[in-house]
């Protein structure tokens, strides 16, 4: 008997979350995902379209998987699509066996039917084992080209005073991204109109810039296995201080409650200091991290190097069957909500 290969429906729904709950990323700190209460809900919440491969056993167990969620974005002043190659999971005892190359070739037969512009993936800095494996030059791999590199923050919000006036405004938060994403390169349009916290900065009445906080817990959990050294540590202290100040605590082990910054679209980088302020102020009670993620070319960056943040690097490839050339901007506009 041999593996199999499918497309995955709602009735895989259950196993589909067992085996992102029960395979984990990263290492300092060790992750895991989940999608409580439907990994398909999850995947309309933050895409347009969507495509699930599945791998069973000999003996009928899915053992892995990989999803394609498809996403809009702005790309040389036109809105396209793109697939974003995610949740690559596969059950530690089933390696090995040569599964992912045939995955990608069932990918291959199937990814006509999501009608992209290109694909694209994300890999952990310094993941050399998996950069070694997806980069190489195989039948039916799709070719890797860097894109860009982002840095990802966490940092625990912190009641800060902003300079401009900025308060929540959805219509005017939604109207100002609108009208000034056309050049961002890689900006995710399809996330405005959802349900997202707006916060928009105003100089002498007019809109110079805006951003939202997404929190997605009630769709995407995001889930502690080990911190590592030395964060536990950090993690312990931060508690013991959390406890004195009556604020949120963080878990050493299980769900990590954090929020996203994004859909930031501002004039400047001090704009954006001041949204970032009164985003902190807002949500020091409510959540003990925020994440807000950018590429390290993007010069919004400098407006964290005062705050202690734990910093997650990330590499961006561009993933194509048939290679095209077309030119990767030098900025692009990531969204770590989306990552």
């Amino acid at each position: 008997m041999k593996y199999t290969f499918f497309v995955c429906d709602a009735a895989a729904d259950q196993e589909l979350m067992s085996v992102l709950e029960n395979v984990s990323v990263g290492k300092k700190p060790e992750l895991t995902y989940t999608t409580r209460p439907s990994y398909f809900a999850y995947l309309a919440e933050v895409s347009v379209d969507s495509l699930v491969i599945g791998v069973r056993s000999p003996e009928g167990e899915l053992v892995g998987f990989g999803t394609v969620s498809v996403q809009e974005r702005m790309w040389r002043g036109k809105k396209i699509r793109v697939g974003y190659l995610e949740h690559l999971r596969l059950r530690g005892e089933h390696r090995g066996q040569g599964l992912l190359s045939q995955a990608f070739t069932h990918l291959k037969q199937e990814k006509g039917r999501l009608r992209v512009d290109f694909f694209y993936t994300s890999l952990v800095a310094g993941n050399k084992q998996a950069e070694a494996i997806l980069t190489r030059e195989r039948k039916d791999y799709p070719r890797l080209t860097p894109m860009s590199e982002v840095e990802t923050k966490l940092f625990v919000p912190r009641a800060r005073r902003a300079s401009l006036q900025v308060k929540r405004d959805r219509k005017a938060g939604i109207n100002y991204v609108k009208k000034n994403c056309a050049e961002m390169d890689f900006f995710p349009t399809g996330l405005t109109e959802k349900n997202l916290d707006w916060f928009v900065a105003y100089r002498r009445n007019t809109v110079v810039g805006a951003c939202a906080v997404w929190n997605q817990q009630s769709s995407k959990q995001v889930n502690i296995v080990n911190w590592g050294f030395p964060l536990t540590l950090l993690i312990r202290a931060f508690n013991l201080k959390a406890a004195i100040t009556k604020s949120p605590k963080l878990p050493l082990r299980g769900e990590l409650p954090i929020a996203f910054l994004t859909q930031v679209v501002v004039e400047n980088t001090a704009v954006f200091e001041d949204l970032l302020a009164t985003v902190e102020t807002e949500y020091r009670c409510k959540v003990p991290f925020l994440i807000a993620g950018f590429a390290t070319s993007d010069p919004l960056l400098k407006a964290f190097g005062a705050r202690r943040c734990i910093t997650y690097k990330s590499k961006l490839y561009k993933a194509e069957w048939e290679p095209t050339q077309t030119e990767v901007p030098k900025t692009l506009y990531p969204e770590v909500a989306l990552l």
